[in-house]
């Protein structure tokens, strides 16, 4: 049973957070094995495609590109604790036949306290294929 932490005195907060969520916190990314360079080092974003993210049909759902290109405007989990406040993913391709996808970032602006960045969703084995765009 998870409880609520809003009532939690400000003390005891992080412990209970961290008993509940495990040492690294609530990354839904991981879930769905979703590799960065500045977390994992790797040689660039990317993520295998289950069959569990695949629609009856084939197509690759939109859930699991929009976790796997969350972007917080440049800032990471390593500096900071980020968290994006708009996002929207416009699918041009419905990723039949893809196995596993690169993310590639490009920030759009990044301030003090907030960044805006365009993440493109690839296809990994042939990345001029662009499955989706995302903004946030």
């Amino acid at each position: 049973m998870t409880d609520d932490l809003r009532h939690v005195p400000a003390d005891e907060f992080w412990s209970r957070f961290e008993s509940m969520m495990g040492a690294d916190g609530l990354l839904t990314y991981r879930y769905l094995g979703r590799k960065t360079a500045m977390l994992h080092g790797a040689e660039y974003d990317s993520m295998r495609i289950r069959s569990d993210m695949r629609t009856a049909s084939g197509a690759i759902m939109a859930a699991p590109l929009a976790i796997a290109s969350a972007e917080a405007g440049g800032f990471s989990d390593v500096e900071s604790v980020p968290a994006p406040v708009t996002a929207a993913l416009h699918i041009l391709d419905d990723g039949r036949g893809v196995n596993e996808v690169i993310i590639r970032r490009t920030p759009i602006h990044i301030g003090r306290t907030m960044g805006f960045s365009q993440p493109e969703i690839v296809h990994a084995a042939n990345p001029a294929r662009v499955l989706a765009i995302s903004y946030g």
